[in-house]
């Protein structure tokens, strides 16, 4: 996939399926190998259950790789303006909790998201089905 950061890959990383982040070229421009360390330094001390597990990073031959949990049922965007998944009020409201409690953990930490929007927050497998929301940031 493609975003505003970058490519992002599927790959495996002890034989499970993990999300390889590429970090463009537009995006390194306003950051350093400095910064970069900086921001995985903090990624790399949270945890939480609504907060994508960070696994790893590497800086080889200019490139800029972070390697997360991946999630396969992609974005929230991509469910309500792409596959126009139907989500009933209480999914709704789930998926606003678990928002507020990712929102609340990173706070507590001092850490700021500064991009929140449905296109980054990720949904877990079954999650529609299932009626109960688990969302990754």
């Amino acid at each position: 996939g493609e975003g505003g950061y970058g490519s992002v890959y599927l790959g495996k990383f002890s034989g499970i399926e993990v999300a390889i982040k590429e970090y463009g070229k537009r995006k390194l421009l306003k950051r350093s190998a400095e910064e970069f360390v900086k921001e995985v330094e903090v990624i790399s001390n949270l945890r939480h259950p609504n907060i994508v597990l960070y696994m790893g990073a590497c800086i080889h031959k200019g490139k800029y790789l972070m390697i997360t949990e991946y999630l396969e049922e992609g974005s929230l965007f991509d469910h309500l303006h792409k596959k126009h998944t139907k989500i009933s009020e209480d999914v709704m409201f789930n998926i606003i909790e678990d928002i507020a409690l990712g929102m609340c953990y990173l706070h507590g930490r001092k850490v700021l998201h500064c991009d929140l929007k449905s296109s980054n927050i990720l949904v877990l497998r079954d999650v529609f089905v299932n009626q109960s929301l688990i969302f990754k940031m």
